[in-house]
């Protein structure tokens, strides 16, 4: 597997899912830079974080992941072609995911 959408896969998800599970906590992810960042602006991210178990985190990095690897030939993420032709005269939707403030 290669390509964009496994670097994004791994970029994104995978790097802090093995992160976890190499430490059985999610303490591991809060010490990466990206997550330092995100919880120091983020009092209450942080805490949610510190207790979440291990397992939980992991499987919500693994599922967003797995999307753009299964997908990663399709017209749109998460939307396979077939599927995309029986939306029919649908208007277009882009959504992005924010992890923004609050």
């Amino acid at each position: 597997m290669g390509g964009r959408a496994a670097a994004l896969a791994e970029q994104c998800y995978l790097q802090y899912a093995r992160a976890a599970a190499a430490a059985e906590c999610t303490l591991a992810v809060l010490r990466t830079p990206l997550y330092m960042a995100l919880c120091g602006s983020n009092a209450r991210s942080l805490e949610w974080l510190r207790r979440m178990p291990a397992q939980t985190f992991m499987a919500a990095m693994r599922a967003p992941a797995d999307l753009f690897l299964t997908t990663r030939d399709a017209p749109a993420l998460g939307l396979p072609e077939t599927e995309l032709r029986q939306l029919g005269e649908t208007t277009p939707l882009f959504v992005c995911n924010y992890f923004g403030p609050g």
